[in-house]
């Protein structure tokens, strides 16, 4: 219980981290125990692109808030910092996804 309240007193950019990491751990673990599931794996994808496309959009807000609000630019760039994590994440799980099912 303690950990739900510590992330609700985050930022909406650690928030939407945490939440994003979750599901994609949640996925990455559905797709390693049933592979080939075709509904599952366009789930999956579909997952991903929603995902990275709203962190785009977070990213880009915080670049723009890091630029023009300066007394904010530690925390600005911690988020920025949190949120750009999960991309490497996401690529190591696409890339063992990937070798496991011999996709393409």
């Amino acid at each position: 219980m303690f950990v739900f309240s510590k992330i609700k007193s985050e930022s909406f950019p650690i928030q939407v981290t945490v939440c994003f990491f979750s599901i994609g751990t949640i996925l990455f673990i559905a797709c390693l125990l049933v592979p080939l599931d075709t509904e599952l794996l366009i789930l999956a994808f579909t997952y991903v692109f929603i995902a990275a496309l709203t962190s785009t959009i977070i990213i880009l807000k915080l670049i723009y808030i890091f630029i023009t609000v300066p007394y904010r630019r530690l925390k600005t760039g911690q988020e920025l910092a949190a949120l750009l994590t999960n991309f490497p994440i996401a690529a190591l799980y696409f890339f063992i996804i990937y070798n496991q099912n011999n996709l393409f």
